[in-house]
């Protein structure tokens, strides 16, 4: 008896399988569960090297969010980062060399203060770049998500 218990527990015996159907999701249902992709636009406008007197007049247009279907998204936030390209003089070769600033803010609106959009359109040169980072958007039903962000470049 004993060695017919072992022989039995040593056994393999295929234990019962029962199969899982898969319910198929409509196409239709799947997307519109899906995070949007939303796209940024100051004004009409994408991320570009542009003109200094076009965006002088971009600095006054608010941001725009739209996804792939065309809705309507409310900004409520953005960083805005305004990178200055410059030069000065080494005092110990005499030589002029190339240098960068960059200066940053967090905006909880759809566009920069007043401030801030006479400060850039007054000190913007060639080769100067605008960054509109970590937008901030909401849909109808209060959900937040965040857009893409927008990189302008001053044409020279």
């Amino acid at each position: 008896i004993i060695l017919f218990l072992l022989l039995a527990a040593a056994l393999p015996l295929p234990a019962q399988q029962t199969k899982v159907q898969k319910k198929e999701v409509p196409a239709s249902k799947a997307r519109a569960d899906a995070s949007p992709r939303i796209t940024t636009t100051l004004g009409n406008v994408l991320s570009n090297t542009i003109a200094r007197t076009k965006m002088q007049q971009l600095l006054d247009s608010s941001l725009h969010a739209r996804d792939q279907f065309n809705h309507v998204y409310q900004v409520i936030g953005f960083d805005l980062g305004f990178q200055q390209n410059g030069t000065f003089i080494d005092e110990k070769t005499g030589q002029s060399k190339p240098v960068q600033d960059y200066v940053s803010f967090s905006f909880r609106a759809s566009k920069p203060d007043t401030l801030w959009r006479n400060r850039i359109r007054a000190e913007m040169r060639p080769g100067d770049a605008l960054f509109f980072d970590k937008v901030l958007v909401k849909d109808s039903k209060g959900n937040k998500y965040l857009s893409s962000p927008l990189h302008f470049v001053i044409a020279p």
